[in-house]
């Protein structure tokens, strides 16, 4: 089955239905309790307090977009 644009559809739709998508925020959360998401293994508890990266309970993300393969080469 090929994804176009139209079919389309966000995987966490996916993991919120079987449960998996709350299995990993408890993951996270746990791991967020003594830091070492990042390279800086800082150990903080960034529930409560800004890890070394900057960053407390929630990430900022650039952008996003579903990407659907890549660009023919330009020649």
């Amino acid at each position: 089955m090929s994804t176009t644009p139209l079919s389309w559809r966000a995987s966490y739709i996916r993991l919120a239905k079987s449960g998996e998508l709350e299995s990993r925020v408890r993951k996270l959360d746990a791991l967020l309790s003594d830091c070492t998401v990042c390279p800086h293994e800082c150990r903080v508890d960034r529930r409560t307090e800004i890890g070394t990266c900057s960053t407390g309970t929630e990430a900022v993300v650039a952008s996003w977009c579903p990407h659907f393969g890549e660009e023919p080469v330009i020649s």
